[in-house]
């Protein structure tokens, strides 16, 4: 059973897991639509791609909007242009979410200042990339937020010692 709500069709969880969206029912990763369509660069990029798979929008002024700006990043592949800036982002996300919760470290502050710092240049790509006005928009920090980004991360920070995986031990 599924229901509309105000710009997007819900749908629940048996639909959801038929439709195989994130997950099969042969319990195979792989064998899914999002595993499917999920080349992003980010984690914050999959997890948005996930939610899109199981809020489809129904509003059709927003559709035509994501389908045109997806045109546009795949005319003449122009979203290999993106990639290599989109590598350097990090987990703007998660790294908001310990902001909020208090528990941020120096680490964290330090990759929020540069992804902060990154931004611009996705708002004015080189000619290579596509122009989608609704993200360049969105890509444009306040002047205040980078100021504090600034302000509050450390900078250089030493690099760890330990590998990546001995931290989520």
């Amino acid at each position: 059973m599924s229901s509309i709500a105000a710009d997007a069709l819900l749908l629940d969880a048996a639909t959801r897991r038929n439709l195989e969206l994130d997950s099969s029912l042969s319990g195979n990763p792989e064998a899914t639509l999002f595993s499917l369509l999920d080349r992003c660069i980010t984690a914050m990029g999959s997890r948005q791609l996930r939610r899109w798979l199981n809020r489809t929008l129904t509003d059709q002024g927003l559709l035509r909007q994501r389908y045109q700006a997806i045109a546009a990043l795949i005319d003449r592949r122009r979203f290999e242009a993106l990639r290599q800036p989109l590598e350097g982002i990090g987990d703007v996300e998660r790294i908001l979410s310990r902001v909020a919760l208090r528990s941020a470290r120096p680490r964290d502050l330090a990759q929020l200042r540069s992804a902060v710092g990154l931004l611009p240049s996705l708002a004015a790509p080189p000619r290579a990339r596509p122009r989608i006005p609704r993200c360049s928009a969105r890509c444009c920090p306040a002047p205040a937020a980078m100021r504090t980004c600034r302000r509050c991360s450390p900078r250089p920070l030493p690099r760890s010692r330990r590998p990546c995986c001995a931290r989520a031990m």
